[in-house]
């Protein structure tokens, strides 16, 4: 909830304090119509931002836990993949491919580029193994 909303809402429970501390001097107007919409007003308020908080929260929690899904598919999926790649396939020439994405990589970017690996890898061994398989005559 906004500042200027919270400023708002304490506006409204302090006139509904006020309005039940002099009850008896003002007569009918805790029964009317008014008030009955100022309680309604209040409570929907308090109820979203309860809400907010709730979502903020929340909100928050995913990114952490999306940055920790994030880290943990570079460092224990594609790093040793990437070594493994640099260390079998140093003679091929297309290591590139295999580059280990910045840490900034945004999730889509880095889902995308750990699924195009194991293309890139069989696109790879089959022209290594293609080449090693050659005869010269």
């Amino acid at each position: 909830m906004l500042t200027k909303q919270k400023d708002l809402l304490g506006r409204f429970v302090g006139v509904q304090e006020f309005l039940d501390c002099h009850d008896g001097v003002l007569g009918t107007i805790n029964q009317s119509g008014a008030r009955k919409a100022l309680d309604d007003v209040v409570l929907q308020l308090d109820r979203r931002a309860v809400d907010q908080d709730a979502g903020f929260v929340t909100g928050k929690a995913e990114v952490s836990r999306e940055r920790a899904h994030r880290e943990g598919l570079r460092i224990n999926h594609m790093r040793p993949i990437a070594a493994i790649a640099h260390a079998s396939l140093e003679n091929v020439g297309n290591l590139e491919a295999f580059a280990l994405p910045d840490t900034r990589t945004g999730s889509s970017a880095l889902v995308a580029a750990a699924a195009r690996w194991p293309t890139r890898h069989r696109d790879t061994s089959r022209s290594s193994s293609t080449s090693g398989s050659r005869r010269t005559s």
